[in-house]
Formats: structure tokens, sequence, C-alpha cells
């Protein structure tokens, strides 16, 4: 019996001893949870206006806001803030319309087409100076198109001048679209301008003026082509080729066996077709076409 009663008061006193650490747990919540409150107060007091704050604001008098406006638009410098729109001159309008190529504005384009066409060689000075770079691809397009009209497969002499006098001084770049211009025209008259860079420093330059012997085709052109094929090399000579491709009477075919062993295989190609084409027979030629080469295996 007294052992019993004493095991029940080692339980009670168990129990009750967990409430107390349950207590003072629920206790610690209870000071967090209060502290929290209270930070949180404080913070939205922090944020309320204070008597400085909703002190009445003096106002500015109208007159000396606008003085203040003038002094900081003088103190600022326009160029950052204030777009300027360039001064377009009539010219300016015709080519930005004929160039557009909307066809809703069909009648204008055409309207300011002709009227370009109608100012012959003051259109052709302002495309030269105006009209060559910073130009979309459909404007430069355009100007190419306005030339060959005026050219008029060479009835009218003055666009292959003009161009003739406007490539001394022109950058690379510009002399490469103005050689590009050139072969575009559809009047042999140009191909001694192109003969004049074919030696030129710039590749690209050397590539249009090559690109001008291949549309107007003569006799003349095929020791220029053949000269130069064997200091030159990949999309360059490929250029020589072209336009050695296009020339009639090739007969010193044999000069271009060499180039049957080019590292690129469209300048190959394009050997084969020309001495094939040049000699007549094929069968006659195998004994100097090397086999295809392999394709290496890495």
């Amino acid at each position: 019996m007294v052992s019993a009663w004493t095991d029940s008061a080692t339980a009670r006193a168990a129990i009750y001893a967990a409430l107390r650490g349950a207590m003072s747990a629920i206790a610690a919540i209870a000071a967090i949870a209060a502290i929290a409150a209270i930070a949180a107060t404080a913070a939205c007091v922090a944020l309320l206006p204070t008597e400085a704050d909703s002190a009445p604001v003096r106002s500015v008098p109208k007159r000396a806001t606008i003085k203040a406006a003038d002094a900081a638009k003088v103190a600022m410098p326009d160029t950052v803030f204030r777009y300027i729109p360039p001064k377009l001159t009539h010219q300016d309008s015709l080519f930005i319309v004929a160039a557009s190529g909307e066809p809703r504005f069909q009648a204008l384009r055409t309207a300011a087409e002709k009227e370009l066409q109608a100012g012959d060689t003051a259109t052709l000075d302002y495309l030269l100076s105006h009209r060559l770079s910073d130009q979309t691809p459909r404007q430069r397009h355009f100007v190419e198109t306005v030339f060959k009209l005026m050219s008029d497969s060479g009835k009218n002499p003055a666009p292959i001048r003009k161009l003739a006098l406007a490539m001394p001084a022109a950058a690379d770049s510009i002399r490469a679209q103005l050689l590009h211009i050139g072969s575009e025209l559809g009047d042999s008259a140009f191909r001694p301008v192109a003969y004049v860079y074919l030696r030129d420093d710039s590749i690209e330059v050397r590539k249009n003026a090559l690109r001008s012997l291949g549309c107007y085709p003569a006799s003349a052109n095929i020791p220029l082509l053949l000269d130069g094929m064997d200091s030159v090399r990949d999309l360059e000579r490929q250029a020589r080729l072209w336009a050695l491709e296009k020339q009639t009477g090739l007969k010193d075919w044999r000069r271009l066996l060499p180039v049957l062993e080019d590292a690129n295989l469209y300048n190959r190609q394009l050997a084969r077709r020309i001495i094939a084409k040049a000699a007549g027979d094929w069968a006659l030629l195998e004994v100097y076409i090397p086999p295809e080469r392999e394709p290496e295996t890495q």
C-alpha cells in the first residue's frame, strides 16, 4: 500500500515538472511575440509624419519657377536632351520616297524616280556625294538601279564618267561599291575603268574589278585574268576563274592545270569546267586531270 502511494506521488511530481516546463516555453514564446509586436509598432510610428513634415510648405512664386527652368535650359546642353531632325533637301525627299519600296506608295515612288532621272548629272552627283554610305540595303540597291536606268545600256556616257572620276579619291569600301555599280550598267565601256583596279591594294576592290571583267567579256580580258592566277588564292582566285569562265576563245588552257590541285573544291570545279570547254574533248584531258582528293578524316 505504501509502495503504490509512493509510485503515484512520483508520477504526479513528473507531471507537474512537465507542466512547469510547458508553461515556461509558452511564456518564452509570448515574450518573443510581444517583442516583435513592439518592434513592428515602432517601425509604423517611424513612418508617420512628424511635426516638421506636417508644417506648411511655403509656395514658390510662379515667376521664380519659370526663371529657374529657363536657367536650367541654358545650363543644360541641347544636344543631349533635344533631337534635332536632319534638314532634308528636295533630292533627299525624292530619294527616300523612291527607294522606300512600299507598294501602297507606288504612284509616288514612280513620280519620284522619274524626277530623279530627269535630274541627269545633278542626280548622279547627289548620289555619289550623299547616298553611298550609311544606307539601307534597299537604298544601296536603288542607287545601282538609278545608275543603270540613266546609263540606258551605254546610250548615256555620264554614269561611267562620273564613276571613273569618283573612284581615285574614294575609300576602299566605296570604291568596291562603285565598281559593283559599274558592273551592273550593261555598258562594256566600263571595262577599261575596271582594268585600273585589278591590282588594287584592297581585295574587295580587286574582286569587284574582276566581276566587271566577267560581266563584259572580251578577248583582251583573258591574258589579264590568266596573268594573276598564280599569285592569288581562295575567293579571289574563284573570282578570277568565274570571270574567265565568262570569256570565249580561251586557247592557253594549259596554264590552268595547276589550279586542278587547288585546296578548294569550288576552284577545282571551275578550273575543270573551263579546261573542258576550252579543250573541247574531255578524253584528251584525262592525262592531265589528277584524281579527286579523298575527304580528310579527323
